[in-house]
Order: structure tokens, then sequence, then C-alpha cells
């Protein structure tokens, strides 16, 4: 959260007992830390932690959650405008199964799980998980959440698309298999839902998806990847972009550069902010990216975990 120093971020709710590689998320003020990596757990190091830290109080400190029903590396976690429930999910553990006929090979088989969190009852139910026909290992990729319909947009196994109704419970199978390039698989993105149109930011270009389409396919939304390219290449982008939507058909696109060690004796990294507009070419009728600034900012700490739109 920035301070009134420009360019400068300060840390306004220290989590320092807590796993890293956890999920947040933000409801009104209210913002949960779930699930992650602890290395104080035996193999394969999953946490069932969660936290909540309530950013409209004058104390800004976090309080420890009853845990999860079992230890999670978080994938998303979502808290649902109707009712105020936290979703999350995430892979409960690693399977390693002997592969036929090759030595000394395993292969890893992820097992999806979720749970939601009542902050009424300050209790965790286990959630359906995810299903995928004729997919034996289950791992999600990437997500958007449609507050319209109260729907999750799921990407399994980076190409399968699903969607789970957050109200009926009900998860929908029978969406169209999607991949945006040979080289999909594995690769880190990040999406958002604006109306009946998904976008997701992938290995530096921007898609668009028309969810009402019979036939739905991702389509490229030129404008954006020759900047995004000389952006994160002159920055040195670290691991993750974080795509977000502003309202207006304004996006912003955040992600971190590598650490260093701040004067302080203490890590430090920057952080950049890439904000631009999404609309139709009249000339082509097409979606196209318009640029409008990029900004950095400077905070402590290693890396650049996770960030969310307010």
């Amino acid at each position: 959260m920035p301070t009134t120093t420009p360019n400068k971020f300060c840390i306004v709710a220290s989590l320092d007992s807590g796993p890293f590689s956890k999920k947040d998320t933000m409801h009104k003020k209210l913002v949960y830390a779930v699930g992650g990596l602890d290395k104080n757990q035996p193999p394969p190091y999953r946490s069932a932690k969660a936290f909540v830290s309530d950013f409209g109080s004058e104390s800004l400190t976090w309080e420890e959650l009853p845990p999860m029903s079992s230890p999670k590396l978080i994938h998303f976690g979502i808290v649902s405008p109707s009712d105020g429930k936290l979703y999350a999910y995430g892979d409960a553990q690693k399977e390693e199964v002997q592969v036929h006929h090759v030595q000394h090979r395993t292969k890893v088989q992820y097992v999806a799980e979720g749970d939601i969190f009542d902050p009424a009852s300050r209790s965790w139910t286990s959630c359906p998980p995810p299903c995928c026909y004729n997919v034996s290992s289950v791992r999600v990729h990437d997500y958007a959440f449609d507050k319209e319909q109260n729907k999750l947009v799921v990407f399994i196994n980076s190409d399968y698309v699903l969607s789970f109704d957050l109200t009926t419970l009900v998860w929908r199978t029978n969406l169209h298999r999607v991949r945006l390039t040979p080289q999909s698989y594995g690769a880190v993105s990040s999406s958002v839902v604006v109306g009946d149109t998904l976008y997701k930011y992938h290995l530096g270009q921007l898609y668009a998806l028309d969810k009402t389409s019979p036939s739905p396919s991702f389509e490229l939304v030129p404008g954006l990847t020759k900047k995004v390219d000389s952006y994160m290449r002159s920055t040195e982008c670290v691991y993750k972009s974080y795509l977000s939507y502003l309202g207006k058909g304004k996006f912003a696109l955040v992600w971190g550069g590598p650490s260093f060690r701040a004067r302080s004796n203490r890590d430090a990294v920057f952080i950049y902010c890439l904000t631009f507009w999404v609309g139709v070419c009249n000339r082509t009728n097409q979606r196209h990216v318009l640029i409008d600034q990029r900004q950095e900012y400077f905070a402590d700490g290693p890396f650049l975990h996770d960030c969310m739109a307010l």
C-alpha cells in the first residue's frame, strides 16, 4: 500500500510468522491470506494456515483463523460478494507414481481440493473438487472471477476451461478446450472477466474470449506485445505478471523486478505497473490496446508475491 512518499511502498501489516507463497484476496476491507508453503511442515511442505486483517482498522495486525481441512498450495482464493464466504482452492498434495517401462522415473499427480470459510461461524467446509474428463492429474494454472454471475472461470492444466458457480457449488465441465499456443502448458498467465469477455495475459500477449460464443476461442488483442516485451526486458521481470481491471475500459499489468540489497541492508524490490485501455477500433471493428503509462515503485521484501485491485 503506497505511503505519502511518492513511488514508495511501506509495510502496513507484517505476516512474518505465516507461510510463504500463500494466496491473498480482499473483500470490502478484509484481506485474507491462506495456504502456501511452510518449511516447518513435512513434504510436500503445504500449509493449512489462514489469516485475516482488517485494513479499515487503526491497528493493522493479522489474526490467525482456524486452519483449513487440509494443507494446500493455494491457486486462488475468492470472497463471494453475495455471502462474504471465502472459497480457496489449491494443490492439497502431490502424488508420485512410477512411470511404466522407465527406470527411476516418476510422474507427479496433483490433487486439487477446495475449502469454504464462513466468517459468521468461523469454520471451514469442504468444496467440490474440479473435475476434467480424460485427465488423470488436475492442476489449476489460472483463474478469473466473474462478479456479475458469481462464478469462477478456471484453467485446468493450462488449456481446459471450466466454470464454478459459487451459488450452487457446481462445476461446469462441458466448456470447450482452449489452447493459446503450443507452448502454453505450464506457462504463467493472469486473467480477468469484464462483462461477457474473458481477458487473459499470457507470454507477453493479451487475449480476449467471448464467453457467450457457442465455440469460444481466444483472439489476440494487438497493441501491447512490443511495449510489454520492451518494458519487461529492461526491468528484468521475475516470474509472474498480474492483470487487473480498474474500470471504464482501463487495465493494469503489475510485475516485479529482481530483488537487491538496499542501503538499510534489507531485501528490496522494484514493482512496475503498466496501465492501458482496451477499446474497439472503428476501422477494423476489433479490440486494440492503447497504452496509458508505466510507473515504478520501491518496496521492502525479496519479491512480489501477489497483488489485488481494490
